[in-house]
């Protein structure tokens, strides 16, 4: 048995109806975040104003393989994932994963339905508070549909910089962004210059391969009574040509055969660990210790029981506070860190948590 991760990104006022008993039944695991979008104003004459940011919600599934098609198609059906600015749903499968049931290894591989693509990619930029929507307008520029930003803070080096910390601004803004897999190494580059991410303190860009997934996020506001957006019309020469290489002009095809000329991080893996937040604190220093370079953290809330009915029909559970706990480590150092974070969570008598982990085939930041 293999277990996935299913990532749902959907408008605030739309996730109402997204997670009901049938969504929960077919989980292991249910974790929201909140979330906010980037959306620009179609006319030219409003694009010199600031970014639009709807509010969106970040849920993520933990399913059996064996769940799996059949809660996509429960979600595609909730969400309305296939309309046009529904949201995005995306599949990535467990390397690993361990709970208080036990350990999962070897995520089996899995069927998919043909409401999916495949051929995706993730990339997840981490950078100080406030300067997401630079980057984010830049990845707009390139033709990437609108990127979700995540609240977070930083831990690990400022920790360990006694006063010295006050300098450095714990609170980080965590944006991702999905992409055809042909475009990721050309705009992976870009962004990587563009953000900043080869000086010292601006923070951390990774790939995150996606097995398959639904783009339906929205990326442009419309007036009046058109009834498409131009994000719209280049989706539908996209899926008419069969792929997205018409965007892009002869000088960027000839500038990227010939390959970056930046020294990336390869073969990393991110260790993601649902810890309740009373103790979150405590398993990220446990990890630190143990040798964990830094961790990225944002609160969220376990919804896997929020729409079970408690023994009183007229209630409804309200889940509980969780909090997100991401590291990014070499495949040498990973063993260790999960070692801590079991024995952290044993000493604190923790029932309810869960860590993952998945490749990461390139990654990019300031190295000394």
């Amino acid at each position: 048995m293999g277990l996935s991760l299913v990532v749902a990104i959907i408008p605030k006022d739309s996730a109402e109806n997204l997670v009901t008993d049938e969504v929960s039944d077919l989980c292991v695991h249910i974790v929201s975040v909140q979330a906010r979008g980037t959306v620009v104003r179609e006319k030219w004459t409003d694009r010199f104003l600031p970014f639009i940011h709807p509010e969106e919600m970040v849920y993520q599934f933990i399913v059996e393989s064996s769940n799996e098609d059949a809660l996509i198609k429960v979600l595609i059906k909730n969400g309305r994932f296939e309309w046009s600015n529904a949201g995005s749903l995306m599949v990535f499968p467990c390397d690993y994963v361990s709970s208080s049931n036990g350990v999962i290894t070897n995520a089996s591989e899995i069927v998919y339905t043909d409401k999916l693509k495949s051929d995706l990619t993730m990339i997840v930029a981490i950078v100080q508070k406030d300067k997401a929507d630079a980057l984010a307008a830049y990845s707009m520029s390139l033709g990437i549909t609108g990127p979700t930003v995540i609240f977070g803070n930083g831990k690990g080096i400022r920790d360990r910089m006694g006063l010295v910390r006050v300098a450095i601004n714990p609170e980080k803004e965590i944006m991702s962004m999905i992409l055809p897999k042909e475009e990721s190494c050309v705009i992976f580059e870009k962004l990587c210059m563009k953000g900043g991410f080869h000086l010292a303190g601006e923070g951390l860009i990774y790939e995150l391969p996606v097995k398959a997934g639904i783009l339906n996020s929205p990326s442009v506001i419309t007036e009046g009574v058109q009834s498409v957006s131009m994000s719209q019309i280049i989706q539908a020469i996209d899926d008419l040509k069969g792929h997205s290489n018409w965007r892009r002009s002869s000088v960027e095809l000839k500038r990227s055969s010939k390959g970056g000329n930046l020294a990336y991080l390869e073969n990393l893996t991110r260790l993601t660990c649902f810890i309740p937040e009373a103790i979150s604190d405590n398993v990220v220093m446990a990890a630190i210790h143990a040798g964990a370079p830094a961790a990225s953290l944002c609160h969220g809330d376990c919804v896997k029981s929020a729409v079970k009915k408690n023994v009183r029909d007229d209630t409804i559970s309200l889940g509980n506070p969780q909090d997100i706990i991401e590291f990014i480590l070499s495949e040498e150092m990973v063993e260790t860190i999960l070692e801590a974070i079991h024995q952290e969570v044993q000493a604190n008598s923790v029932s309810d948590y869960l860590v993952m982990t998945h490749s990461i085939p390139k990654a990019f930041t300031y190295l000394e």
